[in-house]
């Protein structure tokens, strides 16, 4: 009777033992899968310098499709976690009166490689029920300023009455005493992108001191102009990771690039630094057709 206690005793000291020999092999695994998955994960973003795509990308979208915003690609912020996820951290800024603002920021989230989240957080005030640009054409001009001081100085996106070749912007501009901040080209979808409510694609176009990113291999010493061609290239063989940061806006890329090449490079439009005295005699001359004031008013 005694050697059979001895004998149960030893086995379900043997059990104890592997059970705890299990838990212990398990929680080793598990220790060890966040490491070995973020170095997975760090190798998986790191080949073909897909992490760096996807924030030039981001870049770019917003460089071609903003006409207010820009990213400071000198601060974008960017973490790997394990499971191969990707998180962007982009610094949003606007320049008012030649100097730049930090804005707020946009976030994305990838994992595979693939977008899941995004979010942008803004620190001026947004129109919470309209998306730049749907409220751009203003036909009442003279309501878009009659009560601003006219000697301030705003941000405004102007539609022209008719297209200027770009060549010939500075000649406009000197008329009129502003800056250009962005340039709107034609693509021939300006139409829908200005006016359709379902927001099916987005304005195109280049700031007026398009610069290439630090992280990209646009030419740097690329004329404004030739950078925007060099974009439009990059979006057009990235054309599936832009669609993932626009979606459901579709940029149309391809059918543009045609345009433009068929057509020349035309401004329909621009975003302006200009004093508000000088904006209404643009309006009074009837060289524009619509206007959006996007900045509070500088003095």
């Amino acid at each position: 009777m005694k050697e059979l206690l001895n004998h149960t005793d030893i086995l379900l000291k043997a059990k104890s033992k592997a059970k705890w020999n299990k838990i212990i092999s398990i929680l080793s695994i598990l220790l060890l899968i966040g490491p070995v998955m973020y170095l997975l994960s760090l190798t998986y973003y790191a080949i073909g310098d897909r992490a760096n795509k996807q924030i030039l990308a981001l870049e770019t979208l917003y460089s071609l499709t903003d006409p207010a915003m820009a990213i400071n690609d000198k601060k974008v912020g960017s973490s790997i976690s394990p499971f191969f996820g990707l998180t962007i951290d982009a610094p949003i800024i606007q320049s008012y009166n030649s100097t730049e603002y930090n804005i707020g920021s946009h976030e994305v989230t990838y994992r595979f490689g693939k977008v899941i989240s995004q979010k942008k957080n803004l620190n001026i005030p947004n129109e919470s029920s309209e998306t730049f640009p749907q409220t751009i054409i203003n036909k009442d001009l003279e309501d878009s300023i009659n009560e601003l001081d006219k000697d301030s100085t705003v941000n405004a996106f102007v539609v022209f009455k008719n297209s200027i070749q770009y060549d010939q912007m500075s000649k406009f501009l000197e008329e009129y005493k502003a800056k250009s901040i962005w340039n709107a080209v034609e693509t021939g979808k300006e139409k829908q992108a200005l006016n359709d409510s379902t927001r099916g694609t987005t304005l195109i176009g280049f700031p007026t001191d398009n610069r290439a990113p630090e992280n990209s291999d646009f030419t740097e010493d690329s004329v404004p102009a030739q950078l925007f061609y060099e974009q439009l290239a990059f979006i057009s063989s990235n054309s599936s990771m832009m669609d993932e940061l626009t979606w459901p806006i579709t940029l149309k890329i391809k059918e543009r690039i045609n345009y433009i090449k068929d057509n020349g490079l035309k401004l329909y439009g621009a975003t302006l630094s200009i004093k508000v005295k000088d904006l209404e005699e643009m309006i009074k001359g009837k060289k524009i057709s619509g206007v959006k004031i996007i900045t509070p008013i500088m003095h």
